[in-house]
């Protein structure tokens, strides 16, 4: 017994040291996504670059509002399987009502070099998100975040520099060192926990949660966890699972949470003060 005892616990080890090499792969799984990458941003869209001193600058893309004078902005950061290309229709909608969108990749990704991980990822969107602030055209007191998955750590790990006005988190695990345990591996081994859970603690902005009813990836505790923490939060749940909605009526259900929640914080055409009458800070 004392050397089956032994061996299992040799076992684990190795597969603990195995998720520790090789969990940037299994984190940011970018290979899935790669063949859907298009060569350069559609026309109307402006691609940014941030040089990160690797043979390739890591890459956003602006989608400028349709609108005139001074415009909202959003912030959109994708899931671990998704490329900036997958979001482009979504971002063109946005713009067509009168938002300006930004849609910022992460290193190694799409047409991005370098090597994915939490804090260079948070890092280069930071970048980005101040080079948003800047352009003449955008509202910098109205900036909202929009984090899809894992880009929900993401969000919220940039909003501990560059907090935004209003926060919309889909599909967020509150932590991911914790779910490692559903493949035996502790949290300590886990090296990119995006912790949304405790930026939530002390982040004084409004926040839309959007779960989905059967997703087989986050588990139902962490999006209500996140509403439980967030000072002030909605948690939506919509009919689906992980990676799709159930129905069309799930996805107009989720556009209309959205747009109304961007509405109500002056996020969207019609609200905030008047576009072109708002001097910049």
């Amino acid at each position: 017994m004392t050397t089956i005892l032994i061996i299992l616990l040799l076992v684990w080890i190795a597969w603990m040291a195995a998720a520790w090499f090789l969990q940037g792969y299994i984190i940011f799984p970018r290979g899935v996504a790669a063949d859907r990458a298009m060569l350069g941003p559609p026309v109307g869209v402006v691609s940014w670059t941030l040089d990160i001193g690797e043979d390739k600058p890591v890459e956003a893309w602006f989608v400028p509002s349709e609108s005139k004078g001074l415009s909202p902005a959003v912030v959109i950061m994708h899931g671990n399987g998704e490329l900036i290309d997958d979001l482009i229709g979504t971002a063109q909608s946005m713009a067509a009502r009168g938002v300006h969108v930004l849609l910022p990749e992460y290193r190694g990704y799409g047409r991005s070099g370098g090597t994915p991980g939490e804090r260079a990822i948070v890092e280069d969107v930071s970048a980005f998100v101040r080079r948003l602030h800047e352009w003449p055209d955008v509202d910098d007191r109205r900036v909202a975040y929009i984090g899809r998955s894992i880009g929900c750590g993401v969000a919220a790990g940039v909003a501990t520099t560059e907090p935004p006005a209003a926060l919309i988190l889909m599909m967020p695990p509150a932590r991911l060192d914790t779910m490692a345990w559903r493949l035996g591996v502790p949290p300590f081994v886990i090296r990119h926990p995006f912790r949304t859970d405790r930026v939530l603690r002390d982040l004084d902005v409004p926040v839309l949660i959007l779960a989905r009813s059967d997703d087989e990836i986050i588990p139902a505790s962490h999006p209500r966890l996140l509403h439980d923490l967030a000072a002030e939060s909605e948690l939506v749940i919509i009919d689906g699972t992980h990676n799709a909605v159930a129905s069309e009526e799930a996805a107009e259900r989720q556009q209309s949470a959205i747009a109304a929640f961007l509405l109500k914080h002056g996020m969207a055409e019609g609200s905030g003060a008047a576009r072109g009458n708002t001097p910049k800070r």
